[in-house]
């Protein structure tokens, strides 16, 4: 039961192997839904700050923070879990996660894909972007720009924060225009790339930045 691997975790927190195991162990029984770990809405949430404690104390292991970027994005599935990261520090133990591991593409895929999860909430937008999770993002789609997942997530969570206008000047100053327009030369990245260009298109001081960056250019060519 989730109960018991979060006990485990708590008993042994000092051990990076325990740690990595029991988000191992989270991450199995959350992805098989059964019925006693799935329906427990309480245990889901007692795990989340014993995971954000676990990828603080170990930053340097890149298997923790692979293994707890993905417990988080399983735990983030429904709003309190969102909720409940925010709440206890899990913003900034992902953002610390990918720079500290800006190397291992894995860690950028999972840590785009959980921040992406959490952005679903209009109010977590601006906190991941005072968090440097901008940044972040950027530098791994600029470091990992071969690994498709990376600039597919990558192009994804940067059109969820563009929605919010207060967010998009700080898109443009970190580098996202550029590896925006990178994406909409891809094959199937172009999409999310497009949109999240739209979305910044709409503040009009960011649209010579966008063309002197070559975006009106990779849209013509899209289009075509």
């Amino acid at each position: 039961s989730l109960e018991v691997i979060v006990s485990g975790m708590k008993n042994d927190a000092d051990s990076e192997l325990a740690q990595v195991a029991g988000c191992k162990q989270l991450i199995e029984a959350l992805k098989q839904g059964a019925a006693n770990a799935w329906a427990d809405e309480s245990s889901r949430l007692e795990a989340i700050p014993v995971v954000v404690a676990a990828m603080t104390a170990h930053k340097a292991s890149m298997e923790m923070q692979r293994q707890g970027c993905e417990a988080l994005d399983k735990l983030s599935a429904i709003s309190t879990g969102r909720q409940a990261v925010r709440h206890y520090g899990g913003i900034k133990a992902i953002v610390e996660g990918m720079t500290e591991q800006a190397q291992d593409d894995a860690v950028q895929v999972w840590g785009c894909k959980t921040l992406l999860c959490l952005a679903q909430e209009p109010a977590m937008r601006m906190q991941i972007a005072q968090q440097e999770g901008i940044k972040a993002v950027v530098r791994g789609m600029q470091r990992h720009s071969q690994v498709e997942e990376v600039a597919k997530k990558g192009c994804e969570l940067l059109c969820h924060l563009a929605k919010d206008q207060a967010i998009r000047v700080r898109i443009a100053d970190e580098g996202g225009i550029k590896v925006l327009v990178a994406g909409m030369r891809g094959q199937t990245l172009n999409i999310w790339s497009g949109r999240a260009l739209g979305l910044l298109a709409e503040s009009e001081s960011l649209r010579p930045q966008i063309a002197e960056e070559g975006g009106i250019e990779a849209v013509c060519k899209w289009i075509k």
